[in-house]
């Protein structure tokens, strides 16, 4: 069965940081060719909890950051259905995909690390994908986790007031100072901020 990667998130901007978590997840599994997605959240999400007004502008901003080149491509099944939790948005997936004898990894940032037992049926996340989780700020090199177990032991092992590495790219601490943080957005995307007037 062959892998596809898919990255949750609300990429409001996406930025390059997005971009090089593919890449490294690919590194992971030797292939730099491996089908790659990302899924944003929908626009009603990022309206009601990011009290941003930006979402329409969200997509082109993404359409403008995944080069051909990249070989990166949108899946847009949550934009307007509304808040959707991640489960059920990763069924969704799971029956497209296994369809095509493709099994999901999911990419995500070690930050995200303390945050996924909250998730909405957390626990059957492993039904339908494995994790590859990328070192932002408290683990020191990629884990790929396929099961609860190994997740509840990775979650126990971070300390989260001990960061073991600082990173700071992330959409809020780049909207806070466009200029100052371009050199992390690719230059159409950040000529796109720019021409409308974004996060002012």
């Amino acid at each position: 069965m062959n892998t596809v990667l898919i990255q949750f998130g609300a990429f409001n901007p996406i930025h390059l940081g997005h971009i090089n978590n593919i890449w490294r997840a690919r590194e992971y599994f030797n292939n730099k060719h491996l089908p790659a997605y990302i899924s944003p959240v929908s626009n009603e999400y990022i309206e009601k909890h990011k009290h941003d007004k930006t979402s329409n502008q969200r997509l082109e901003m993404i359409k403008l950051a995944l080069k051909p080149e990249y070989e990166i491509k949108l899946l847009d099944y949550e934009l307007d259905k509304g808040i959707v939790s991640t489960i059920t948005t990763l069924k969704y997936y799971y029956e497209m995909f296994i369809k095509k004898d493709k099994k999901i990894v999911i990419v995500m940032g070690d930050d995200n690390i303390p945050l996924l037992k909250d998730w909405v049926e957390y626990e059957n996340i492993f039904k339908y994908a494995s994790i590859i989780i990328i070192p932002r700020k408290y683990i020191m090199k990629m884990v790929h986790i396929k099961n609860t177990k190994e997740y509840i032991e990775l979650d126990s092992y971070i300390d989260t007031n001990k960061p073991l590495i600082s990173s700071n790219i992330s959409s809020s601490s780049i909207k806070q100072d466009i200029d100052n943080n371009k050199n992390y957005l690719d230059k159409d995307v950040y000529d796109y901020i720019i021409k409308n007037n974004l996060f002012k």
